[in-house]
């Protein structure tokens, strides 16, 4: 899979099957718009919407990753292997372990780069943190 910052505040991931858009407001799918709690499954990606607070959690499987999107609440018991988050990261981002945490905007002394490719074999054994730009 490929992951992009898609502006203002989202991220872009093309999978084998299908593009989804992570945006504060809703996800994406192709045409299938997500904009809250529930479970979907749609062109082979599954997505789990989950209430955390006053906004939503988005957990998904693409490409056999596990891929949260969200605006910094999370449900702590999720099993991440890829973190998308729109802001810095926090105590309570490192509590989950992800392999991969995918910032919009990051800390000065990470680099950024214009995407970043992933598969399910390729994730790394301690927690990689990547800035989009």
């Amino acid at each position: 899979m490929e992951i992009t910052f898609f502006a203002p505040a989202g991220f872009k991931i093309k999978s084998k099957n299908a593009v989804v858009i992570c945006d504060p407001a809703e996800i994406k799918i192709d045409d299938f718009v997500i904009a809250g709690p529930g479970e979907y499954e749609v062109k082979g990606v599954t997505v789990f919407g989950t209430a955390v607070g006053e906004k939503v959690a988005y957990n998904m499987v693409i490409d056999g990753v596990r891929v949260c999107y969200t605006e910094g609440q999370i449900n702590k018991t999720d099993i991440v292997d890829i973190l998308l988050m729109p802001a810095k990261i926090d105590e309570a981002i490192i509590q989950l372990e992800p392999k991969v945490v995918v910032l919009s905007k990051g800390p000065a002394e990470i680099p950024p780069v214009a995407k970043f490719n992933i598969t399910a074999d390729k994730l790394p054994e301690t927690t990689a943190v990547v800035v989009l730009e």
